[in-house]
């Protein structure tokens, strides 16, 4: 039988909502709504969702900024944009992912949720974020790890164990993993979780290196920052 997950939604337009609840009558999911900000940080302190689902109607840079202070709560909640219409996404948030409502999304609520990989808290010096990279390498996985700071919030993504892309904020590629290993250390604690799957947006790859290779020029690059 299918995993049933806990979903927040935060929408903010009343005929939407009235759709929103319809479709709630028909999942399997534990559903709970909010209309305003102020009201999902009223729930969000009893209330441990696996999904945050955000309407684009409700999209803005203050709704991300949002969302990312509800990641340092709950790290371990996936965000999801709920995509009535084209949209766009803004940069920092490209990596959500990104549904329509209805049957279909259902069972991808189930299937993600499902299909999530290692999850935990780095331990720098025992266990930081150079071995969750090799263990996703060794492993051939192909997904999105995301990387979780009080800070900082980024992704990298990987296909059949390679890294292919990164993002934090704004920065990309190569210098987006060496600000990722940079926060990962400096600014405590750094949560992580491998999602199996790709968002259906994200750019063409940016990382061209062996994982040996980056790995070496990451640190090399770290050592230079810290030094200035």
């Amino acid at each position: 039988m299918p995993s049933t997950f806990r979903l927040y939604f935060l929408i903010k337009n009343v005929s939407t909502m009235t759709s929103a609840l319809m479709w709630a009558m028909e999942s399997r999911h534990d559903l709970l709504f909010a209309q305003s900000e102020e009201e999902a940080r009223r729930h969000i302190l009893h209330y441990t969702p696996d999904f945050f689902v955000l309407h684009h109607s409700a999209l803005h840079p203050r709704s991300i900024q949002f969302v990312f202070e509800l990641k340092r709560k709950h790290p371990f909640m996936i965000p999801v944009f709920w995509l009535e219409k084209p949209v766009r996404i803004p940069t920092d948030a490209l990596p959500v992912w990104q549904r329509k409502l209805g049957l279909a999304f259902d069972a991808w609520i189930s299937e993600i949720g499902e299909k999530r990989g290692i999850t935990g808290t780095l331990q720098p010096g025992e266990y930081d974020l150079e071995d969750v990279l090799t263990t996703l390498h060794l492993e051939g996985a192909t997904g999105t790890l995301e990387v979780l700071t009080r800070q900082s919030w980024g992704w990298i993504f990987l296909k059949e164990g390679t890294v292919v892309h990164a993002q934090i904020g704004r920065l990309t590629g190569e210098p987006a993993v060496v600000r990722l290993f940079i926060t990962s250390v400096g600014a405590p604690p750094t949560h992580f979780q491998f999602l199996r799957d790709f968002p259906p947006r994200i750019p063409g790859p940016t990382i061209f290196k062996p994982l040996d290779v980056l790995l070496l020029d990451v640190e090399r690059k770290v050592d230079e920052a810290r030094e200035r």
